[in-house]
């Protein structure tokens, strides 16, 4: 249980580093490059966003984010083994994520049209 709130941790992480990132320190790269709409410039007065920026802009928090997902997920890939066989686990893993990965990709594909 503890490797996955690490995992959720290591998630987190990532999604921080890309909101502070691209969404305020880099601002025209994320409204021209994702939202195609003109660029929005924030003032960072408040003390909690110049200490965000700060951290965003020295520490990369994305990459130790990924790695340590990554590094968590094979500990828990390889645990999940132990307990069945090869192709439970094959199946397993099918039925839990293909489902979320169709309901996903129809929303992006609705999201599109």
């Amino acid at each position: 249980m503890f490797a996955h709130f690490l995992r959720g941790l290591a998630a987190l992480l990532v999604v921080c580093w890309h909101f502070g990132v691209i969404f305020w320190a880099a601002p025209p790269s994320a409204s021209s490059g994702l939202l195609t709409i003109p660029p929005q410039h924030f003032n960072l007065n408040p003390v909690y966003l110049k200490i965000a920026a700060f951290l965003f802009s020295y520490i990369d928090l994305g990459a130790l984010g990924v790695a340590l997902f990554f590094l968590i997920s094979g500990f828990v890939i390889a645990a999940s083994l132990d307990k069945s066989s090869l192709i439970s686990f094959i199946i397993g893993r099918i039925f839990r994520i293909y489902p979320t990965y169709i309901v996903g990709f129809s929303f992006s594909l609705l999201a599109v049209f």
